[in-house]
């Protein structure tokens, strides 16, 4: 996906959902799942833990929505990280199940998902 294709598609799309995940969000420790229905998904996220601002560490997240997988990388440096762990403006106009696993867990790290933006095609 190149940021000229995420952006022309993007431009048809309306977000259609906010599931804001509560005050704590939903701790990525090992998996997380959803369905939603729309053209369209992002999902954002923060870092917290107890290391250094300066560390290398690299989550690896495995995607799977509707059994098609991808690996996505989350960097913990803040300098380095996008705000949104995920993000797809590529699917069809139908109800989709996404998955998240997370590859490389850490006990001093926790990555909270706090919001879902469902987006579907513009009417």
């Amino acid at each position: 996906r190149g940021l000229g294709d995420v952006y022309k598609r993007q431009e048809h799309l309306i977000p259609t959902e906010r599931r804001w995940l509560g005050w704590n969000g939903a701790s990525l420790k090992n998996n997380y799942s959803a369905d939603f229905k729309g053209s369209g998904i992002a999902i954002a996220s923060t870092i917290s833990n107890d290391w250094g601002a300066n560390t290398d560490m690299e989550f690896k997240i495995e995607v799977n929505i509707d059994g098609q997988k991808e690996i996505v990388s989350m960097p913990y440096n803040f300098k380095k990280r996008k705000y949104e762990l995920y993000y797809n403006y590529n699917l069809p106009n139908a109800n989709h199940h996404i998955e998240l696993n997370l590859l490389n867990p850490s006990n001093s790290i926790n990555i909270t998902l706090t919001d879902i933006i469902v987006y579907s095609e513009e009417k």
